[in-house]
């Protein structure tokens, strides 16, 4: 019999697809759409209504159309593109979608109450535009800050569908971001996900951190990397570290974030401390990021507990100075099998690192 690839292989140009999809089993036909790329999806929901509906109801799990980049942006944002631009005007967007009384009587509040659209650093961003950027185009989707009508809050639902249906290599906040009150108010408390490989975002203050948090921990789905980077001016005066909101999330917001990555935060607070403290000790690390890594620093070298072990170290030349690289394991006191691995880098001769890494793991329990 032949092999799924082997019948995927063969629908290169789609040609007789939908009469074969018809005689096979569902879980068959479902691997045989996984095979396929968007276009081709895209291509051979047009054939029939039976193969659109099935395409439509397992579109989370088949290939979503890909863009390089998603980010909000101001009008001056828009000269730096070399690629044709695609616009979506308020105006021009048709939706199906129109909502019931319960949810219009919920949206005509907000209007009222004038709930933002997004959140800003700078006060000058007044035009503001959500921007999907692929290699051949960008599309451009504009939002006003303060929405005012019903099919205001229509459009926007439309546009975050439609993102929602695509995959991002990244995704960009480093001025403007998603109000999470929107998401939650267009979409009557379903959650609406953006997926992407990497996430990026520029923190500045704790009324922006914890908008843009928020947006991170309910609303991305991230495979590979969260980023993220500081104002200085905002980090040289942070809070006491157990009230600083970027902290909290790190070790109790982010346990579907593979790897949390935070750059040029210099000696300003040392949160490695912290974050050993929390991995060794607490009850729960379940919500916990699973790997987080702080660089460009100038952190003095942590005071480990009994518990830490050195496992590896390695000696290398970077630039014209001698570097070294450490990497440590231990464990939570209330169990065992919750293991830490510790990574350091730092110059052999200096007293502070200028690289850290922690990393989750669960070790198997050995049976007897």
């Amino acid at each position: 019999m032949a092999s799924i690839k082997d019948l995927s292989n063969k629908f290169n140009d789609l040609t007789g697809v939908p009469k074969i999809l018809d005689i096979l089993p569902l879980e068959i036909q479902i691997d045989i759409l996984k095979c396929l790329d968007y276009n081709q999806l895209t291509t051979l929901q047009q054939t029939n209504s039976q193969i659109y509906k099935l395409i439509k109801h397992f579109e989370n799990k088949l290939a979503r159309r890909n863009f390089s980049v998603l980010k909000i942006g101001s009008d001056h944002d828009m000269f730096s593109y070399s690629v044709p631009m695609i616009r979506y005007p308020i105006t021009e967007m048709v939706s199906d979608f129109q909502p019931n009384k319960e949810l219009e009587k919920k949206w005509e509040i907000a209007l009222n109450n004038k709930i933002p659209m997004y959140f800003y650093l700078n006060e000058d961003d007044r035009n503001v535009y959500v921007i999907a950027e692929s290699n051949t185009c960008f599309y451009r989707f504009e939002l006003f800050k303060w929405p005012t009508k019903i099919d205001h809050l229509i459009f926007a639902r439309h546009c975050f569908e439609l993102l929602s249906h695509c995959h991002f290599d990244e995704i960009i906040f480093e001025r403007i971001v998603f109000n999470p009150q929107i998401f939650n108010l267009i979409f009557d408390d379903l959650p609406i996900k953006l997926n992407c490989n990497i996430a990026r975002l520029l923190l500045n203050n704790i009324d922006y951190d914890n908008q843009a948090l928020e947006v991170v921990k309910n609303n991305l789905v991230i495979s590979k990397m969260l980023s993220f980077r500081f104002i200085w001016a905002a980090f040289t005066t942070l809070y006491e570290v157990d009230k600083y909101i970027f902290l909290n999330f790190l070790l109790n917001g982010g346990a579907n974030i593979p790897l949390a990555s935070i750059y040029y935060i210099g000696s300003a607070i040392e949160l490695h401390k912290e974050v050993i403290k929390f991995a060794e000790t607490s009850y729960d690390c379940s919500k916990m990021v699973n790997s987080i890594e702080f660089q460009r620093l100038e952190w003095s070298m942590p005071k480990f507990s009994s518990r830490v072990k050195l496992i590896r170290q390695k000696e290398y030349i970077k630039g014209e100075n001698q570097h070294i690289f450490l990497k440590y394991e231990t464990s939570n006191v209330h169990n065992s099998n919750l293991v830490f691995y510790i990574f350091i880098w730092k110059e052999v001769k200096a007293e502070t690192i200028h690289r850290f890494r922690i990393q989750k793991l669960i070790r198997a329990s050995i049976e007897k």
